[in-house]
């Protein structure tokens, strides 16, 4: 008769969760004490109510389904034996009736007065039960099992060596114990043992827990130490324009995949800001590391040998013991492919295998080495120009376009600079130990207005440069006009793009009449270079009239 194979999990809040603890049960009974002891410790416990194979079977299918979810196994018996040596590795607990459970059964037999066998796993002390039986002063005899025939085998040696009364873990043993018509006492785990027994797989729990923090801890420093992090996160990237916004929701979503993600923008735009920025929003792969390659600044084989590693003597130069290469470094982490256009054709077939079979082979090896590595990539060019023109494979760019992005320019999004502005001032304020923090908002305006062909990394530039220009705030906004008009030329003064004035003319943008004053002052001072006297003079005003203007907020 077939045992019908029956498992439970915890339930919360109407959701099925599966537990940290795994409970082989031969029996209801045991089944609802780990229920009710479950809830007083406040542990996650699945129950696997069967034995033998079967609760082998079971058990494996649940760990290689949840691998890092389940801590630890408890179970008794040969099911016990069983299950360490299919998962030798596995933490376990063992839940056997102990000798205080086997008298309670003992005892109950003694009514009957008649010869007892007692059944017990392979794994079980035969001697201990003698003791106890010869202390009860019980005929009892032992019958050692391991497997369901060997079980079904004894019972039947039993009743033919006159055993009338049986005892037994189990529901299966009481089937076969009946069918030779002999009776059936069960033998159980009491619910001091079970709660023990929970109680020391809780432990493990905890203590697995810690070392894990401990070990990932120790990961994240070493990473630190060897620079292999991403520092910055979707918080940091600053930014009021609406489009921006929708970039990052999408990329948001794309983080907590595997897949690749193409990253397109001009340069200075921020690609490896998100990058860095999917690869900490990751639950998993924030906890590895981050490497980036720009694929421009590497010629084809040297290339080769840092995306792949190589052996020693692999060729020339070829460091001794060899070298690992970016992709066993980054993982179980984060791979970033800058201009990923200026790759060659060779390597990006080499790049290709690894995406498609996640593996690498080290220059003059034979070995292929399993790697889990998410590849970014990022591009400022047109690859698919690039792929009608036949310098960049095809099938490597729909590989590499699983997730795609779009960075907008600067100039696209002007309501950003001003954030932008007032970020870097403060950055380079604090590096240059200075106290500029704001500027005027005409200035703002004239930041706003330009084109910035290098984006933010160009804005963040002359930034910098003012900063380390201006001793305060005071004359901060005639370094910025003065380096705005080295950086863009006339344009920084004029209302529309592609003015022509005469070199005595000049041109402001209509506000009050204070604001357009002030302006004509500034760039008369900035174009004919003159200092705050001679400016005076020259305007027919007093020089603190003339400061004041200068500072004009």
């Amino acid at each position: 008769m077939e045992e019908k194979d029956t498992w439970s999990t915890i339930l919360l809040g109407g959701i099925y969760v599966l537990g940290e603890i795994i409970v082989t049960s031969p029996n209801k009974e045991v089944t609802q004490l780990v229920e009710k002891i479950r809830n007083e410790l406040n542990v996650y416990v699945t129950v696997i109510e069967t034995s033998f194979e079967a609760a082998v079977s079971l058990v494996k299918g649940v760990l290689y389904q949840n691998p890092e979810r389940i801590k630890v196994i408890a179970s008794g018996g040969a099911t016990m034996e069983l299950l360490r040596q299919a998962l030798p590795s596995a933490h376990m607990v063992s839940i056997h009736p102990t000798e205080y459970d086997i008298v309670l059964a003992l005892d109950q037999v003694r009514m009957f007065g008649k010869e007892i066998g007692l059944f017990l796993a392979g794994s079980e002390d035969p001697q201990v039960i003698e003791k106890l039986s010869a202390v009860l002063d019980l005929k009892t005899k032992i019958f050692v099992y391991n497997n369901w025939k060997e079980l079904e085998f004894q019972v039947v040696k039993a009743r033919r060596a006159g055993i009338e009364v049986v005892l037994g873990v189990g529901e299966r043993i009481s089937t076969f114990v009946r069918q030779e018509g002999l009776q059936y006492v069960s033998v159980s785990a009491g619910e001091n043992t079970i709660r023990n027994a929970l109680a020391r797989a809780k432990d493990i729990v905890t203590l697995l827990e810690i070392t894990k923090t401990q070990e990932e801890t120790k990961s994240r420093r070493e990473l630190f130490t060897k620079g292999l992090v991403a520092k910055y996160c979707f918080d940091d990237i600053i930014h009021a324009n609406s489009k921006m916004s929708s970039i990052i929701s999408k990329a948001r979503k794309y983080a907590n995949t595997d897949c690749t993600v193409l990253i397109r923008g001009e340069s200075g735009t921020g690609k490896e800001l998100l990058a860095q920025s999917v690869h900490n929003e990751h639950s998993v792969r924030s906890k590895g590391p981050f490497i980036a390659v720009n694929c421009a600044s590497l010629d084809d084989n040297l290339l080769k040998s840092e995306l792949f590693g190589y052996t020693e003597g692999s060729f020339t130069g070829a460091s001794k013991g060899g070298k690992p290469g970016l992709f066993e470094l980054a993982n179980g982490g984060t791979l970033f492919l800058d201009e990923i256009g200026k790759m060659k054709l060779e390597p990006q077939g080499n790049l290709l295998r690894v995406l498609q079979e996640k593996e690498v082979r080290r220059i003059g090896s034979e070995r292929v080495i399993p790697v889990d590595v998410r590849v970014i990539a990022a591009s400022n060019e047109d690859l698919e120009d690039l792929v009608r023109k036949g310098s960049f494979r095809e099938d490597l760019y729909f590989r590499l376009n699983v997730l795609k992005i779009a960075l907008p320019p600067l100039r696209e999004r002007a309501e950003d600079i001003s954030d932008q502005v007032v970020f870097f001032l403060r950055k380079f304020s604090f590096k240059y130990n200075k106290a500029i923090y704001t500027l005027p908002p005409l200035v703002f305006q004239k930041f706003s207005n330009m084109n910035w062909p290098g984006n933010s990394r160009q804005l963040e530039n002359l930034v910098e440069r003012c900063v380390v220009l201006a001793d305060n705030e005071e004359d901060l906004s005639d370094i910025v006009m003065e380096l705005l008009e080295e950086e863009f030329g006339d344009t920084v003064f004029s209302t529309e793009r592609g003015d022509n004035l005469a070199k005595d003319q000049i041109s402001v943008r209509i506000s009050t009449l204070a604001e357009m004053n002030i302006e004509i002052v500034r760039r008369m001072r900035a174009r004919a270079k003159l200092s705050n006297s001679e400016l005076a003079l020259r305007l027919g005003i007093s020089r603190p009239t003339l400061t004041k203007m200068l500072n004009f907020n």
